[in-house]
């Protein structure tokens, strides 16, 4: 049986994208799109059924599954967070590595150092990016996903036993179990990369996505347009569009909604193993309307999804 995974989001920081606070919209899993917290955050990222947002003072908040406290903010501030399968990691302001929760094949042991400006986080293992470009990895190791190659990056992202490196110079790099090609990368450059359970996605420099690895469902096959950030789940994908829409493809089982997107425009967004999270652009301070419904999995887990609608000006 395969393991499944979440997806991490790269645009600067990895598994935490920053931007103007502004309230979070969320759909898929109904543990996560019926229990999103209120105000307004700056960065989001999803992790296997946990999902974290972190305000604009550096604060948490977390929800979802929370059986190892992996939804439970340490209490400290930081400056980017990633979401594993059980597990989280964030920046602390301090530039040092911060692990909660699950901490099985050594996860808790993040690496050492005050000058880390990036983080992605996998079914069991993490990578992390230091401010001269260079690489550290830890969990997890079994196909080599926590040893990245020794060049200079400016962003990372990490799937459930493979790692995905965009080069100083944009072109990308995979490490780790390669059984449905996730690290048998594009040629070309880039300037963004998302992973997913088994399948990755990047974007040109003109905007214009490109896929590869699993593929079953056309998660790994996007569809044309511009685009200014991506994210991935198990088996489906998620575009936010240079006119802030958005727009998914791959897998949709029926009253899962994984790409029933949100209307409306968005600044950011982070995609976990069965839900999607965005953050809204330009938010209006009215009240919003809140629809809701979700029904019960033949394996005992809701799922639903929900949205925000507000007024136009």
């Amino acid at each position: 049986m395969r393991r499944l995974t979440l997806c991490v989001v790269v645009l600067g920081s990895i598994g935490a994208q920053h931007s103007q606070a502004a309230p979070i919209v969320a759909w898929g899993a109904s543990s996560i799109s019926q229990n999103v917290p209120s105000g307004d955050f700056v960065a989001i990222a999803g992790g296997h059924f946990h999902a974290l947002a972190m305000r604009a003072d550096g604060t948490l908040a977390g929800w979802g599954w929370n059986e190892y406290g992996e939804a439970t903010s340490p209490g400290v501030t930081f400056t980017a967070v990633a979401a594993g399968r059980k597990w989280s990691v964030g920046i602390q302001t301090d530039g040092t590595l911060l692990q909660w929760g699950w901490s099985e094949w050594d996860l808790d042991k993040v690496p050492s150092g005050s000058n880390f400006s990036a983080v992605a986080a996998g079914y069991s293992h993490g990578v992390a990016l230091r401010a001269d470009g260079t690489l550290a990895g830890w969990g997890a190791n079994q196909n080599g996903q926590a040893t990245p190659p020794t060049d200079t990056f400016k962003a990372v992202a990490a799937g459930d036993a493979f790692s995905i490196g965009l080069r100083s110079d944009g072109s990308l790099v995979g490490w780790g179990d390669n059984t449905w090609g996730q690290i048998s990368v594009p040629t070309g450059t880039y300037t963004a990369v998302a992973a997913g359970a088994y399948h990755g996605i990047a974007i040109r420099p003109d905007g214009t996505l490109v896929g590869w690895g699993n593929d079953p469902y056309g998660e790994a096959s996007p569809p044309g347009g511009t685009f200014k950030a991506v994210g991935a789940g198990e088996y489906f994908s998620i575009g936010l569009r240079t006119d802030g829409t958005l727009i998914g493809w791959g897998y949709d089982p029926p009253d899962h909604h994984y790409l029933d997107v949100p209307d409306g425009t968005f600044s950011t967004i982070a995609v976990g193993r069965q839900f999607g999270l965005a953050l809204q652009a330009n938010p209006i301070p009215e009240p919003t309307t809140l629809i809701i419904w979700s029904l019960l999995g033949a394996s005992g887990v809701g799922i639903g999804w929900w949205r925000r609608k507000r007024a136009a000006r």
